[in-house]
């Protein structure tokens, strides 16, 4: 699953304009796009049409609200998005495997839902975590480990589901206890070494230890006898990736990243960022970052001025 055009017109924080993420030889999407721009140019924003426009075709959570969409002054926005759906979706679904396109039109006078094809609305609404199904994940520029916070049980599809494109503040509480549960092999025979390859990518340098009893319940530990809530902040950034790969199969999916860079020093942002490639197979990546360093590491990425 992949995004091969952009256009918005009316949307809340961009200006209108349509965004070609094709390659110029050959016209596939782009693997990896970066957007960029000063602070509040829209980098956010950009990620946030591509989650409104999917969330009021085929919402995994509630529907977008109009008034968050619409820029002020204007009486409706317009979010088109030209989709490239994998192989299984068109056999599954019926897609067209030339592409589909989706119009969105938030207008605040507009009481029923708006109607979309049959058959792209089914291939967006799909949601499990088999890694051969596509789907689209939100890591939002606001992320942590929300300790403390309700614990969606790790294995509950239509729990993730409701918050996958969301930007709550628990919606990365499970990440823990499904450390924890890959850990015990609950996940499967090779979650644990699938699970500790994701976080040596990201730099991750303690290994996983195991898992040890505590008067609190069972509790994860790291080289040097440390918890979770104990490592770095970059580190737990990576937990974060790392987890949420391995728990729900992100791979032929589109993945939305909002600052790469958040809690990572700068000299190790860039391969921090290129990590965010190897989470799973033929994704596409979308960066939103004012990192320079992010920016440089992806001289082959379609980049998005804003």
């Amino acid at each position: 699953m992949k995004i091969q055009r952009l256009v918005v017109d009316g949307y809340r924080g961009l200006a209108d304009k349509s965004f070609d993420l094709r390659e110029k030889s050959g016209g596939r999407p782009h693997d990896v796009v970066i957007v960029t721009g000063l602070p509040g140019s829209g980098k956010t924003r950009f990620l946030e049409a591509i989650t409104a426009a999917k969330e009021d075709i085929a919402p995994w959570g509630p529907r977008p609200a109009p008034g968050d969409q619409i820029r002020q002054g204007e009486t409706a926005a317009k979010i088109t998005i030209d989709w490239r759906l994998d192989e299984d979706l068109c056999q599954q679904f019926g897609a067209d495997p030339a592409g589909m396109t989706s119009e969105t039109i938030f207008s605040q006078n507009e009481l029923v839902p708006r109607r979309y094809d049959e058959r792209l609305t089914a291939s967006l609404h799909r949601y499990d975590h088999d890694p051969a199904h596509g789907k689209i994940e939100y890591f939002h520029d606001d992320r942590t480990l929300a300790r403390g916070t309700l614990v969606m049980p790790p294995l509950d599809i239509g729990g993730h589901k409701r918050i996958r494109l969301s930007a709550e503040l628990r919606k990365y509480a499970y990440v823990e206890r499904t450390m924890l549960d890959i850990c015990l092999g609950y996940h499967s025979d090779e979650g644990k070494d699938a699970l500790q390859t994701q976080l040596d990518r990201f730099g991750v340098k303690r290994k996983i230890l195991g898992v040890k009893r505590t008067p609190n319940g069972p509790q994860l530990y790291f080289e040097g006898e440390l918890e979770l809530s104990q490592l770095s902040a970059m580190e737990r950034q990576a937990a974060i990736f790392a987890t949420t790969a391995v728990a729900i199969g992100l791979s032929n999916s589109i993945v939305l990243v909002d600052t790469p860079e958040l809690h990572v020093p700068d000299d190790l942002a860039a391969a921090f960022a290129r990590a965010v490639l190897a989470l799973g197979t033929n994704n596409q990546v979308f960066l939103a970052t004012g990192s320079r360093s992010v920016i440089n590491s992806f001289p082959e990425a379609c980049v998005v001025s804003l």
